[in-house]
């Protein structure tokens, strides 16, 4: 089976082996990082900057689209825009600018009419080839009346139950959806989730128990908190029907559709990631087209297909948004790898009233579906939100080109930083870092050689230690400020690591001799 070019992996090795400079600008000097960089908003929003790198000194900025100066207002805290505006920042030193300026265009504008209903369907375990792979002519059906986001990043999914303050019960990558942020130790921000922007007027259907609480869940947040309709399909319907297949879930949501009719609705289909789990215990490959993803994916097509047939029929397509999206991407093997980039990889598809139709853009980011429903139907959305709008995909609004790719970044450098740590001569180095001062100054005197790799053991072990990874999921919020900033502050502490490890003398001969043995037996 032929396979694309991987373009995430060769973003991996550059960000493995370069020098992290792209935390600077191609002249080297620093900048400001502002989030979101840009995007339309209805009443209000709330803007974040922060410093590209260490250089110090002062955000200073303007909203007048005019170039700041040494006596322009100095950034202290998130600040609120509620007109139209052209923010302008930079960083200073005393009266010395030193960075370029960077900027962000923010646009007051109110949505369309807003539909009579939205809905949100979330497929867990896609995999991001299988538009290519597989027969979803529903699916594709969908994307020829609407908008297709090709490449659709989620968090990286890791499983992180009981850290500290780690509110969710759930892996890492659903909650940002709800969110709208990466920041999920924030203190309450399960009071902040989506459904609270439609209160009364929400409805959670998944065929999941996961989702709820219960017998198996007796710790945590849950993400069906406060929505005034939440149904748990795999409690209520027993067998197969429920977990290997999502037809339960879609006769459910009609049902409330014409029961309840909530303006919100909710619906995680969850039969491809049961489907996943047998497939990878049977070491199947899933894009055969005998596993049972495959054919689990085929079913889940016909369902969205079923749905949309039937909102048509009833007329009420006229006055639906529907939102398709993936969470918790598998690879090939039907895993769900903290390892593997192409995981994160999903799509969203947006069709319905007021989306365009027959566009594709290539980028967007989990955190942006809270905002963009929001946005959509005139709601305000939580003040820890920090995705945008996605307004390309609106009838009358302009087609833009998305310039940050920060939750792509962060995915990155945390894997880089994984698969770093992990390398036998980096644990080598670890396991002798932290001696006394006693016996390292008996180093100095014995052997000066020594003495240095000692240092730069503690170096390494300083800088890793910095480094914020997913087991410190909980305190993000508590270092950085946003999610540019985070991804900033990991790349380049990833670089001082990376520094101190390949100068450490036992390093670069134990990595070099076992490639080439590996070679020879080759």
């Amino acid at each position: 089976m032929t396979r694309q070019i991987n373009y995430s992996a060769i973003a991996l090795l550059l960000i493995l082996f370069s020098s992290c400079s792209s935390i600077r600008n191609s002249t080297g000097t620093s900048y400001t990082l502002i989030t979101p960089d840009g995007s339309i908003f209805d009443k209000e929003i709330k803007v974040r900057m922060a410093l590209s790198d260490e250089v110090g000194g002062d955000i200073r900025y303007t909203t007048d689209g005019s170039e700041p100066g040494p006596d322009s207002p100095v950034y202290k805290a998130p600040i609120v825009l509620n007109e139209t505006c052209q923010l302008n920042a930079s960083i200073y030193i005393d009266a010395n600018k030193e960075s370029r300026t960077s900027r962000a265009k923010f646009i007051k504008a109110s949505p369309p009419s807003p539909p009579q209903r939205t809905i949100l369907c979330v497929i867990d375990s896609t995999h991001h080839d299988m538009f290519d792979e597989l027969p979803l002519e529903n699916i594709r059906s969908l994307i020829s009346r609407g908008v297709l986001y090709k490449n659709a990043v989620n968090l990286v999914s890791v499983p992180v139950k009981h850290l500290e303050n780690y509110q969710w019960n759930l892996p890492t990558s659903y909650p940002p959806v709800s969110a709208g942020t990466v920041f999920l130790g924030t203190p309450d921000l399960n009071k902040h989730l989506i459904q609270q922007s439609f209160p009364g007027r929400a409805a959670f259907i998944s065929n999941s128990t996961m989702f709820f609480p219960g017998k198996s869940n007796t710790n945590g947040r849950y993400i069906t908190d406060s929505y005034a309709i939440a149904h748990d399909l795999q409690d209520t319907i027993p067998g197969d029907e429920t977990e290997m297949k999502d037809d339960s879930v879609v006769r459910e949501a009609e049902r409330i559709i014409e029961s309840d009719n909530p303006q919100f609705i909710s619906i995680y289909m969850h039969a491809a990631a049961y489907a996943a789990q047998n497939d990878s215990k049977a070491g199947r490959d899933i894009l055969n087209r005998e596993s049972d993803w495959y054919k689990s994916m085929l079913n889940t097509d016909r369902c969205i297909g079923a749905l949309t047939s039937w909102l048509d029929k009833k007329g009420y397509m006229k006055e639906t948004v529907i939102i398709i999206a993936g969470c918790n991407g598998v690879n090939e093997k039907g895993l769900r790898s903290p390892t593997d980039i192409s995981t994160t990889e999903t799509s969203i598809i947006i069709c319905g009233k007021n989306i365009k139709r027959k566009k594709e853009f290539q980028y967007a980011e989990s955190i942006d579906l809270m905002p963009t429903i929001c946005w959509l139907n005139g709601k305000d959305y939580s003040e820890f939100c920090q995705g945008k709008v996605l307004s390309e995909a609106f009838e009358g609004q302009a087609e833009s080109i998305r310039s940050d790719h920060w939750l792509s970044r962060l995915n990155h450098v945390l894997l880089a930083y994984n698969e770093l740590i992990s390398k036998p001569s980096t644990q080598k180095i670890l396991s002798r870092s932290g001696s006394d001062s006693k016996n390292k100054e008996k180093d100095k005197n014995k052997d000066k050689n020594k003495a240095e790799d000692k240092d730069k053991e503690s170096v390494l072990s300083e800088s890793m230690r910095g480094f914020l990874g997913m087991d410190k999921i909980s305190s993000w919020q508590i270092s950085c400020s946003s999610l540019a900033e985070l991804a900033c502050q990991n790349e380049t502490i990833l670089k001082e690591i990376r520094d101190s490890r390949s100068s450490y003398s036992d390093t670069p001969k134990e990595d070099k001799s076992k490639g080439k043995h590996h070679n020879k037996q080759k």
